[in-house]
């Protein structure tokens, strides 16, 4: 703007601001494939102590109402564990910073390690969300067998 103002060469700002989108484009896809998290992903047969429960394990939220379904809703809210959150969050971004690339002009090279870090990615993603899945019917159903049981009991949950 400042060189469009003191009356610049044209042709030498639109340069320099193709290559300084073209960069920030670049910069962006660094910070993004830098930014993807290391996760634990699901192997056979894991052993007893392979999941870290506060990172790698969703939850229930704990309502007024636990163990029995919020009354509002009378579905459980389940919380997707911090390492899936994470990842989903860096697919995303690396998603948003790979579009930026290809419309930024950025170096097809580093586009193209874009794409092959977001294939793999995605592939991580896929497994954990189904191991989320797996985990919230775990959840759910040892909720639910509260929840007869407390019914069976005929009271409330303890404050």
């Amino acid at each position: 703007a400042a060189a469009e103002e003191q009356h610049a060469q044209a042709e030498l700002v639109n340069f320099g601001k193709t290559l300084l989108s073209k960069l920030h484009a670049e910069l962006e896809i660094s910070r993004a494939v830098e930014g993807v998290p290391v996760v634990k992903l699901p192997i056979p047969e894991p052993p007893k102590d392979y999941w870290d429960l506060e990172q790698d394990v969703g939850h229930i939220e704990e309502t007024e109402e636990f163990p029995l379904p919020p009354a509002e809703s009378e579905v459980y809210i389940w919380v997707p564990s911090p390492s899936l959150r994470s990842l989903r969050a860096a697919y995303e971004r690396l998603e948003a910073a790979r579009k930026g690339g290809e419309s930024g002009g950025a170096d097809k090279a580093i586009v193209e390690m874009a794409k092959a870090k977001l294939s793999a990615v995605g592939k991580d993603l896929k497994q954990l969300e189904e191991k989320d899945e797996g985990d919230k019917a775990i959840a759910v159903a040892a909720a639910e067998k509260l929840a007869k049981k407390l019914k069976k009991k005929g009271g409330k949950k303890k404050k």
